[in-house]
Parts: structure tokens; sequence; C-alpha cells
């Protein structure tokens, strides 16, 4: 087949579709797991995928003067949490993953490069918004999941 990007579009567009189809609600044992060595997960496969679009066939086929849609970077927005949160017993809600923390002016806390951490839910804490461990001895809550009632419209 010689590559045309009038027929491949048709593919293309597709693709968020499946994939989400695949992916969305599996947990990160499934989405985030490889089969060792040089292999990659579904979260890496999906990520080359995003970065293809954006360095490749996209700013291609703008030379080409072709319509262009980002199909998949709503998918990368839809599929696996990004961010992980637990709800300690008796302490601090612990924050996993790729995030940023914005205070009430949206101004971004600085970091440090940390992937995870800890959030204050207690108020005692000296750093809020983070935890400082001040909580121990005065919080008492033992952290069991639970389904919310349905959302309301």
């Amino acid at each position: 087949m010689n590559f045309k990007l009038e027929k491949s579009l048709a593919i293309l567009e597709r693709t968020p579709a499946i994939l989400t189809a695949l992916l969305v609600n599996l947990s990160s044992d499934w989405t985030e797991n490889n089969e060792g060595g040089e292999t990659w997960s579904p979260y890496d496969v999906i990520g080359h995928l995003i970065e293809g679009e954006n360095t490749d066939w996209i700013p291609e086929n703008l030379k080409l003067g072709a319509p262009i849609t980002l199909p998949l970077q709503k998918l990368k927005l839809n599929t696996m949490a990004a961010t992980k949160i637990t709800v300690n017993s008796n302490g601090s809600l612990k924050v996993e993953g790729d995030f940023e923390i914005v205070d009430a002016q949206g101004n971004v806390y600085g970091l440090q490069g940390r992937t995870a951490l800890g959030l204050c839910r207690c108020g005692l804490s000296k750093n809020k918004p983070f935890c400082d461990g001040a909580h121990n001895g005065h919080l008492d809550h033992q952290a069991v999941a639970f389904d919310l009632p349905p959302k309301k419209v």
C-alpha cells in the first residue's frame, strides 16, 4: 500500500476510541507493566504515539496543508490516571505520580522534582498544605474505600 494522508486519517481517527475501549478503567497492573527488558507497557505505547503525533506526522502534514486534529492528546487525558491519591489511615493524603499543586491564585508550588508527597488533612501541619507528621495522635480515621452516591444531575 502506498501511503496517502487522506486514507490514513480514517484509521488515525479511530485509534483513540480503540485504545480507550481497551485500556480505560484498567488497573495500573495492566496499563503500566511490561514484559521486561526492552518491552513497553500500554502506557509507554500511548506516550510514544502522542510523541509521534506531536513531532512526526502532525508537523509533516501541516507542511502539506492537511487539516489536522490531535485525537491522541484527548486519549492521554482520559485513559489512565497519571496521579494516584491514597487516603492513609490516621494520616495524610499521599499523592504519587505526575502532578502539580497550585495555590488558590493558580501559583505552582515548587516540588523540586518530587513524584510523591503527603498532603495535610488534619490542619495541624506547620508546612500546609504539606504533611509534617503533626497529625500523629490527633487524627482518628480508618481509611476504607466506599462508593459515593450517584452524581446529582
